[in-house]
C-alpha cells in the first residue's frame, strides 16, 4: 500500500481520500519535541521551536503555560480505508511529483468572526506552538492539509486547482494569555512531614510524640516581622500572614507521630483566615451547631506575591508531656529566594523544604509545594 498506490495521470484525487486528522492541545514541551520532523529533533531545534514565547511560560502548570496544538493522521478517511484512503506519505510524494505546493493550514478562531490562518510547509511537523495574544476568554484551533495549483493540469475543465483535506476537530479551550498584573496568587501546599530519631523521653514503650503546633507562610511587608506561631490561636495581626494550626482542643485531639513520613492533608487542621486574624481556631467562637474548623484536606494556603517578593515559612511543633515540660520537636524558619513576578507565575509544583537536624527530641523535614494559580 502507501507509495505503491498509482492513479492515472488524468485523475486527480479528491479531498475525501485524505486521512482524517485528530488534533488536541498539550502544555508539555516534550510533546512538542515528539511531534517535530525527525531532522529537527535535536537540541538546538527543540530549543528554537518548542521553548515558550512571549509571556508564556514552560508548563504544564503555572499561570501562563505555553500551549502546543498537536495532531495525528488516522488510517481512515471519508472514503473509507485501505487503498481508497491515501496515507500522508502518498500525498507528499504526489505533491512533489506534480510540483504542487503543500502546506498545513491552521485556523485560529477568537470568537465571533475573528479568525486567522497560519501556514506551515513542514508537513511532517505535526505541532504548532501557539503565539501569545491579548484576548478575552478561550481560543480554538483546527488543522487541515492544502495542496495548491501545480503542473498537473490536463484541461481547465478537468483540473482541480486546489485540494484541501477535511478539517480536523476543533481544539477548544486554549486559554488566552493572562496578564500578570501587579500580583501572582501562589498556592502553598504543606505536603508531607518526615520524622526521624523520635524520642519522647519515656524510658519504655514505643517512641511516639503527641504533637501540637503550627505551620506558617506569608510575605513580610514590614522589616523585622517574623510570623512565629508559638501558641495555638496566636493572633497574627498582619493580614498578609496565613496560618495552619494543628488541633489542641477536645474537638480534635493532638496528632501522634512515630518515625516515618506523614501526609499533611490527612491531619485535622484549622486554617486561620486572614479576615478574622486567628479567631477561626478558637473553639470559644464556634458554639454548636457551627461545624468544627478542624478538617482534613485543609493543608493549602493562597498567598498573593508581588515582583521581588519571597515567602517566609515557619514551622513550630511541640510534644505534649503530662508529667514534664513540653519539648520542641520541630522548629524551623526559612524563606525562599526572591523572584520576579514572571518567576512566581512560572511556579508549577516547585518543591521547597524545611529541615531541622536531630535536636535530641526529633529530626523533621517539611516538604512544601508552590504553584501559581489564576486569580
Amino acid at each position: 500500500m502507501g507509495n505503491a498506490i498509482v492513479l492515472p495521470d488524468e485523475i486527480i484525487p479528491s479531498s475525501v481520500r485524505f486521512p482524517y486528522i485528530q488534533a488536541w492541545v498539550s502544555h508539555i514541551k516534550e510533546n512538542c519535541f515528539d511531534h517535530l520532523e525527525p531532522e529537527s529533533q535535536v537540541a538546538f531545534a527543540t530549543l528554537f521551536l518548542c521553548s515558550p514565547i512571549g509571556d508564556y511560560l514552560e508548563g504544564p502548570g503555572g499561570l501562563n503555560p505555553q500551549p502546543y496544538i498537536l495532531w495525528n493522521f488516522y488510517t481512515t478517511c471519508p472514503a473509507g480505508s485501505g487503498d481508497t484512503c491515501l496515507p500522508l506519505s502518498w500525498w507528499m510524494n504526489w505533491a512533489e511529483e506534480k510540483g504542487r505546493q503543500a502546506y498545513v493550514e491552521i485556523e485560529e478562531n477568537l470568537g465571533s468572526s475573528a479568525r486567522q490562518y497560519i501556514h506551515s510547509d513542514e508537513l511532517a511537523r505535526t505541532v504548532f506552538r501557539v503565539n501569545p495574544r491579548n484576548c478575552v476568554g478561550d481560543r480554538k484551533f483546527r488543522v487541515r492539509l492544502v495542496f495548491d495549483q501545480g503542473t498537473d493540469y490536463i484541461s481547465e475543465t478537468s483540473s482541480i486547482k486546489r485540494i484541501a483535506s477535511p478539517w480536523s476537530n476543533w481544539v477548544r479551550q486554549v486559554s488566552c494569555r493572562k496578564p500578570l498584573g501587579d500580583e501572582v496568587l501562589i498556592e502553598v501546599t504543606f505536603d508531607t512531614i518526615q520524622w526521624s530519631h523520635v524520642d519522647d523521653d519515656d524510658l519504655s514503650g514505643p517512641q511516639v510524640i503527641e504533637t501540637y503546633g503550627g505551620l506558617w507562610a506569608g510575605t513580610p511587608e514590614t522589616p523585622g516581622v517574623v510570623p512565629y506561631g508559638l501558641e495555638w490561636g496566636n493572633r497574627i495581626q498582619d493580614p498578609r500572614w496565613n496560618v495552619l494550626s494543628f488541633a489542641t482542643d477536645a474537638n480534635s485531639p493532638r496528632i501522634d507521630f512515630h518515625d516515618g513520613i506523614y501526609n499533611v492533608e490527612a491531619f485535622e487542621i484549622c486554617r486561620q483566615l486572614v479576615e478574622r486574624k486567628g479567631l477561626e481556631c478558637d473553639p470559644a467562637v464556634f458554639p454548636d451547631p457551627v461545624p468544627s474548623p478542624w478538617e482534613t484536606n485543609n493543608n493549602i494556603l493562597l498567598i498573593p506575591l508581588k515582583d521581588g517578593d519571597d515567602i517566609l515559612f515557619s514551622v513550630t511543633i511541640r510534644d505534649y508531656d503530662a508529667s514534664s515540660s513540653d519539648d520542641t520537636v520541630c522548629n524551623v524558619v526559612r524563606r525562599t529566594p526572591t523572584r520576579t513576578l514572571k518567576g512566581w507565575a512560572d511556579a508549577n509544583g516547585d518543591v521547597f523544604q524545611l529541615h531541622q537536624p536531630d535536636n535530641g527530641n526529633a529530626e523533621c523535614l517539611v516538604t512544601i509545594r508552590l504553584r501559581a494559580v489564576s486569580q
